[in-house]
């Protein structure tokens, strides 16, 4: 059985942009974002103030 990996972001506190495989989107507290394995991503704080994330990566 091939390996799943998947990450998942949580945003607690503050505003991001998050880049997944060329799309972008911003997110707030409350949302949460899924990337899945091999894609590329990035995560960019868009606030004055602390970005905080509950972040979990998956593997099954």
């Amino acid at each position: 059985m091939a390996c799943i990996k998947i990450d998942i972001n949580y945003v607690l506190f503050g505003k991001e942009k998050t880049v997944c495989d060329g799309q972008e989107e911003i997110l707030s507290a409350g949302i949460c974002h899924i990337c899945k394995k091999g894609s590329k991503h990035s995560i960019v704080n868009m606030d004055n103030e602390d970005l905080v994330l509950l972040t979990m990566v998956v593997e099954r």
